[in-house]
């Protein structure tokens, strides 16, 4: 792994607790691996992994500014600013709906659930409503940990959670993994455009479908 072994446990714990100094670490260490690798034409399936993270932190930091957001104020603990209630939007932008793309406006479920800002970032609204509904069952700091980063568990291909292909905001640029659909086969079952999405682009790979157990 490109972090030294003094920041590995603490950078790759959860990206969504990560403080400022630890992303710092993140970008800047990603950052130089790529430019090593490239400049001698060395790109492994590891370095590949380390460009997916990337690519998602990225993509979820984005559609944060999109609702006003700082990557700071995701490592706080605060509620959406999409929550229906006056008392909880006081510190954070109240931002319209017609303000973000159309894929990451507030759903009725996400008006009415208090929950913290990282489950906004999710461009699918399935996959939203589907996590607001088990909130009070749901390890959020795991979930979102193997969704954004790895999990412990092997992966068939090598994949973190999620892998995006193209614009942040667009619910057709994601691939989710096997061992997510694995982990939490609700996933399935309550976000088939999610699966839709990633057997397009398993297609483009010219692999099989995912299969759904």
């Amino acid at each position: 792994m490109f972090l030294s072994k003094q920041y590995h446990t603490k950078v790759f714990r959860f990206f969504c607790t990560m403080t400022p100094q630890d992303r710092a670490v993140f970008f800047r260490r990603l950052y130089e691996l790529v430019s090593r690798h490239v400049a001698q034409h060395t790109l492994d399936s590891q370095l590949l992994l380390s460009v997916m993270q990337f690519n998602v932190i990225r993509a979820m930091v984005t559609n944060a500014r999109w609702m006003g957001l700082s990557v700071e104020d995701m490592g706080e603990d605060i509620i959406s600013p999409f929550y229906d209630s006056a008392e909880s939007r006081s510190s954070l932008p109240a931002l319209p709906p017609a303000h973000v793309p159309l894929s990451l406006r507030p759903t009725a479920l996400q008006r009415q659930v208090a929950h913290h800002p990282w489950i906004d970032l999710c461009p699918q609204p399935s996959l939203r409503d589907a996590l607001l509904r088990r909130l009070h069952h749901l390890d959020e700091d795991e979930f979102c940990h193997h969704l954004f980063l790895q999990s412990h568990m092997s992966d068939d291909d090598g994949m973190i959670g999620m892998v995006v292909w193209g614009e942040p905001w667009d619910p057709a640029s994601y691939e989710i993994s096997a061992t997510m659909v694995r982990k939490w086969p609700w996933l399935a079952d309550e976000c088939p455009d999610i699966v839709r999405t990633t057997n397009y682009w398993r297609a483009m790979r010219r692999e099989r479908p995912l299969r759904i157990f």
